[in-house]
């Protein structure tokens, strides 16, 4: 509507792409269970006061986060201002709202998209994902100066336990690992 407020539309054949208006873009950060919706025109979707589901936001804030709610094989979409579920059930002037205290029938939504699934993201540098050898020499001459390198000084490779460095590639550690043994190898007040 030009208001920004929501109301149900036709069910489209099967096969049938949605309207460029039934279309959203999630925004999400990989650290935050929390998600945000863009419209084709925009703008982002959120909560007025009076719990109407409405697009009129320039910019994300409290009321324009949702949560994602699975259980059973289902979803509900949740309100992060507000603990409450949006229902699909239609109001008197024909909007949604975000007015239920319990996802039942009427706040379970389908959630469909286009996106590839794509196997767990490895989010490590490059310098981490190295073998344990090439890991340290990789942090030490990253942390050495560049005329270290042009006077063929050669970097001591037995100051390095590759045994700590792998266990701590395992464990998640590294850089606090590396770290110790840069302060072993040298004296760095930069440390």
């Amino acid at each position: 509507m030009d208001n920004g407020r929501f109301t149900i539309g036709l069910p489209h054949p099967e096969g049938e792409e949605p309207s460029p208006e039934e279309i959203f873009a999630v925004v999400k950060t990989p650290d935050d269970p929390k998600t945000s919706f863009k419209t084709g025109y925009g703008k982002y979707i959120g909560v007025d006061a009076n719990g109407a589901l409405v697009a009129t936001a320039e910019a994300i804030g409290q009321r324009e986060r949702f949560q994602v709610v699975f259980e059973e094989g289902k979803s509900a979409i949740q309100a992060v201002c507000n603990p409450l579920f949006l229902s699909m059930a239609v109001s008197k002037d024909g909007s949604i709202y975000v007015a239920s205290k319990k996802a039942g029938e009427e706040e379970m939504v389908n959630i469909r998209t286009n996106a590839k699934k794509t196997g767990p993201i490895d989010w490590r540098a490059d310098a981490d994902k190295k073998s344990a050898k090439d890991c340290s020499m990789a942090y030490v001459k990253m942390y050495q100066h560049s005329k270290v390198e042009t006077k063929n000084r050669a970097i001591p490779e037995e100051v390095f336990d590759m045994r700590s460095v792998k266990r701590a590639q395992k464990e998640g550690d590294l850089h606090e690992t590396l770290l110790a043994k840069r302060i072993k190898m040298k004296s760095d007040r930069y440390c």
